[in-house]
Order: structure tokens, then C-alpha cells, then sequence
């Protein structure tokens, strides 16, 4: 059904005609050569000889102009069209059956005539077929078919109004972000399919005058530098004083320790 729905769009302008105007020829000559058989049959043997034969040629070259509605739609068409018939067989009796058979013609051409138009109906109501192209490129929304779907279906049962800004991030396509890769740089080397290794190394940085003072510290060479302290006065002064541990207290150590004490340093009274 499709391929002959392409082969029928991808037919130039001159063939569409010849094809289209084949259609109406065969269309008239199968109702008409219907419509006259039933005076024919009891004319003469020739006279329905022939328009049985047109009837016979033009309802095949319908029949195969108009392959998708057959395809499609034939077999129910057929089917009401045979339940009508034995209908019309089984109440007409034995006497009436001989004059069934000039209005077969006919009902052959009024079943496939009905064939075609509701092939013709169903797709004037059934919703066109998406197609993204070059020239008329489908927007993405951000959410995918089922969220939209599921989402509209819930609004439109429990009556609320569709809120169409309600995204929802955990269901964005790939798709939505395929243009914003931006154009290529000859600084950056791809190292995947969906990233970018950038290397700056020879690349010398210039500060900019509108920038401020702090970004301006990592460009500028000797702008703002702390001065050095020295290690040792860092120090607190009471970390850098080392205080002796306790002693056991004994007499001879007290009396050598006063002993070791300078002259200048003894007290200037007092018992020797």
C-alpha cells in the first residue's frame, strides 16, 4: 500500500494525467456498459456479447488503476456485496433468479464504486503522516511523544486545562541538543562522539580591561602579591620558648645549680 502510494507521488506531471484521465475513461465505461447490459440481454446474442466484453475490460483496468482501495477495503466490501446477493437469491425463489443475472453488471460496478470511496473517506479522516525534512523541519519541544500523549490524555479526562510549558527535563531526547554543538574550533581536539578535549597550553592569556580585579590577578604577573614572612617570626612566641619538664627535687642539685649561677647574677644580700 505505501509502495504504491510512492510510486503514485513519484509519476511526473504528463503521466499523473494520462493515468488520471485512464481512470475517468475506464469509471464511465464500466457504469455505462453496466448500466445498458440488462437491455442488451434481451436485444441479441451480438449486441451482449459486446457490452459484456467492454464491461469485462474497462472493470479490470478499474480494478488495477485503483489497486490500494481493492487491497484495503475489498474484502469487506466483498463480503457485503455477496451477503446482499444470497440474500436476493434465497426470497426471489427459482422464477426470479433468471432475472437477477442482467443486474449482476451492475452490482459489480456499484460494489467497487463503493470500494473506492470509502478508501477516499478514510483518508480525507485519518491524520496526515509525519514527516521531518530539510525544508519543513518538525520543532522540538523538549518531551517525548509517550509524556505528551499520557499527559494529554490525563488533563483532558480529569478536565483540567493542557499546560503546554510543562516540560519534563528527564525525558528530553538527545535529539533536542544535535544543532547546539556550535561550529568546530581549531583549538579543541574531539575525543568522542559526544565531547571535546580543549587543550590552552600554547595559548597565552591576555587580561581584559573590563574585567574585574580579581579575575585580573591570574593574568597579570607580580600585581598583588603578599609579602614574605619569615618561618621564625610566624611563630608565637610561646611556642618558640622550650620549657623544661620538672625534676625530682634533691639537695645536691639545688646546690650545684647555685653554684652555677654567676657572680652578677647572686642576690646582694643575704647569707652566703
Amino acid at each position: 500500500m505505501e509502495h504504491t502510494r510512492a510510486l503514485h507521488g513519484q509519476l511526473p506531471a504528463q503521466a499523473r494525467k494520462v493515468r488520471d484521465t485512464v481512470k475517468i475513461v475506464a469509471c464511465g465505461s464500466m457504469i455505462g456498459t453496466a448500466i445498458l447490459f440488462p437491455l442488451a440481454y434481451n436485444e441479441g446474442l451480438s449486441f451482449r456479447t459486446v457490452t459484456l466484453s467492454i464491461f469485462i475490460i474497462t472493470g479490470l483496468t478499474f480494478h488495477a488503476l485503483h489497486l490500494e482501495p481493492f487491497v484495503r477495503f475489498g474484502p469487506i466490501t466483498a463480503a457485503i456485496a455477496l451477503l446482499f446477493l444470497l440474500v436476493a437469491v434465497v426470497s426471489g425463489g427459482p422464477a426470479s433468479r433468471k432475472d437477477l443475472v442482467p443486474w449482476l453488471p451492475l452490482f459489480i460496478a456499484a460494489s467497487s464504486l463503493l470500494t473506492v470511496a470509502f478508501h477516499e473517506v478514510s483518508k480525507k479522516l485519518e491524520p496526515p503522516p509525519l514527516s521531518v525534512t530539510a525544508d519543513n523541519e518538525i520543532e522540538f519541544t523538549g518531551v517525548s511523544v509517550d509524556t505528551a500523549s499520557e499527559r494529554s490524555f490525563q488533563t483532558e479526562s480529569l478536565g483540567q486545562p493542557r499546560n503546554d510549558l510543562d516540560f519534563e527535563p528527564n525525558r528530553i531526547d538527545s535529539l533536542y541538543f544535535a544543532h547546539h554543538d556550535g561550529p568546530s574550533s581549531r583549538y579543541s581536539r574531539g575525543s568522542g562522539s559526544n565531547g571535546s578535549e580543549i587543550s590552552l597550553s600554547s595559548i597565552t592569556g591576555q587580561a581584559q580591561p573590563h574585567w574585574d580585579n580579581m579575575t585580573r590577578t591570574y593574568f597579570i604577573e607580580d600585581m598583588i602579591q603578599p609579602p614574605a614572612v619569615n618561618s621564625h617570626q610566624e611563630q608565637p612566641l610561646a611556642l618558640r620558648t622550650t620549657l623544661r619538664e620538672p625534676e625530682s627535687y634533691s639537695p645536691d642539685t639545688d646546690a650545684h645549680s647555685e653554684d652555677d649561677i654567676p657572680e652578677p647574677a647572686r642576690p646582694l644580700l643575704g647569707p652566703r
